[in-house]
């Protein structure tokens, strides 16, 4: 999942959850990191990129810095974790339909957008949500 997204930090983001990039803003993109066997979070912003891998939500090694792409985002990559899944759960398949604003949200679409690269071995593809 790609976060086009201009961010606000100074120096460098503000560490989190057992010192993850992954902090109370980002809190459902955590609850995910809970339920996978692996997390990889970049952000960047201003020539400066920080990435971090996760196990769960808990840091394999501290933040290391990368050379960005232009602009500011959030990239995160979930490895979702079957044996935390019950048999019957499932995801969709569909992802082009996926109502990613919901029935409550009345906000117009902003210029930003969240791709979502489906890795399943039978169901390689992507799509991009406003």
């Amino acid at each position: 999942m790609t976060i086009d997204q201009q961010h606000s930090w100074q120096d460098s983001p503000p560490l989190g959850y057992f010192d993850s990039l992954l902090g109370p803003e980002w809190w459902l993109l955590a609850a995910i990191a809970t339920l996978c066997t692996s997390t990889t979070v970049e952000m960047w912003s201003d020539g400066r990129g920080f990435r971090q891998e996760l196990a769960g939500l808990r840091p394999l090694s501290p933040v290391q810095r990368f050379d960005p792409q232009a602009g500011s985002g959030t990239r995160i990559i979930f490895t979702i974790d079957g044996h935390n899944l019950p048999p019957s759960a499932a995801f969709p398949t569909d992802l082009g339909n996926i109502d990613a604003h919901g029935t409550d949200c009345t906000a117009e679409v902003g210029p930003g957008y969240v791709v979502i690269r489906d890795d399943r071995p039978s169901d390689q593809r992507s799509t991009r949500l406003a």
